[in-house]
C-alpha cells in the first residue's frame, strides 16, 4: 500500500467533522496493530461533563478504538477469511471525488461466523483488495500491492459476486489490478458507522440538551451534565 505511515500520538480535538470510513481507510497495517495509538485521545470517563457536546465527544474516540481492534483481530485470522479472485475492477466516476469502483469477483470460499455462515457482501463491510493471495498478515507487507476498500452498494440481483467499493485517496495504482488479484473479507463496520454519524449530528445534540434542561433545572445537575 502507497504510504501509511503510522498516525501521529498526540492529542487532537473532536474529529467532528472527519468522515468516519476516510479515517478507517487511512490506517496503515501499522496502525492497526499499534494497541497504543489513541492512548492520548481515550480517557478515562469523567464523573461530570462541561456539556452535552463534551459529553458525546467523549465516545468518538473510544469507538474508533473499539474499530481499530476489531480489524486487528480479523487480520491475524485473515487465513480464515473469505476470500474471492477479482475478475473486474471498473473505476465509477462520483461527483464528490471519491474512488469509487465496480467489482466483480468469481465466488467465495471460506465462511465466515466460525464456518457456520456462506459469507454474502453486505454495505459496510471491510475487505482487503490484494495482487498477492494472503496466509497471514504479514503478507501485506511483502512486495505487492494492497489497500483496504469499503463496500458502499451491492447488486440486489447478484450480491454473492457484484459490489461496488471506496478506496483510499491516493490509491492510484489500484486501477491496474486485475485477475490475480484477491479481494478478503474483514469486518462489517456499518453499526460502527452509523454511531459516528449520530455523534456529529447537531441537530441531536440540540434534541438532548432540550430533553436534559428540565432535569439539569428539577435535580441542580444531579445526573453530571453541567
Amino acid at each position: 500500500m502507497e504510504g501509511g505511515s503510522s498516525m501521529e500520538k498526540k492529542k487532537i480535538t473532536r474529529p467532528k467533522e472527519i468522515d468516519f470510513i476516510d479515517l478507517v481507510l487511512k490506517w496503515s497495517i501499522k496502525d492497526i496493530f499499534d494497541e497504543t495509538l489513541y492512548q492520548f485521545q481515550v480517557e478515562k470517563i469523567p464523573e461530570s461533563f462541561e456539556s452535552v457536546d463534551h459529553y458525546l465527544s467523549s465516545f468518538f474516540f473510544p469507538l474508533l478504538e473499539e474499530t481499530r481492534a476489531y480489524i486487528a483481530v480479523s487480520l491475524k485470522d485473515i487465513v480464515k477469511a473469505p476470500f474471492a479472485e477479482l475478475i473486474s475492477f471498473e473505476e465509477v466516476l462520483e461527483p464528490n471525488g471519491s474512488l469509487v469502483f465496480d467489482v466483480e469477483v468469481n465466488y467465495w470460499r471460506n465462511h465466515c461466523c466460525d464456518g457456520r455462515v456462506p459469507y454474502r457482501t453486505s454495505p459496510g463491510d471491510i475487505v482487503v483488495i490484494s495482487n498477492v493471495k494472503l496466509e497471514d498478515a504479514s503478507d501485506l507487507q511483502r512486495s505487492g500491492y494492497w489497500t483496504f476498500a469499503y463496500v458502499t452498494d451491492v447488486n440486489e440481483n447478484n450480491a454473492l459476486v457484484n459490489f461496488k467499493v471506496r478506496v483510499p485517496p491516493g490509491s492510484g495504482n489500484v486501477k491496474g489490478m486485475r485477475g490475480s488479484s484477491h479481494v478478503v473479507f474483514l469486518v462489517n463496520v456499518m453499526s460502527n458507522k452509523r454511531v459516528w454519524n449520530m455523534l456529529r449530528v447537531r441537530e441531536n445534540l440540540n434534541m438532548i440538551e432540550k430533553v436534559l434542561c428540565p432535569v439539569q433545572e428539577a435535580f441542580g445537575n444531579e445526573f453530571g451534565v453541567k
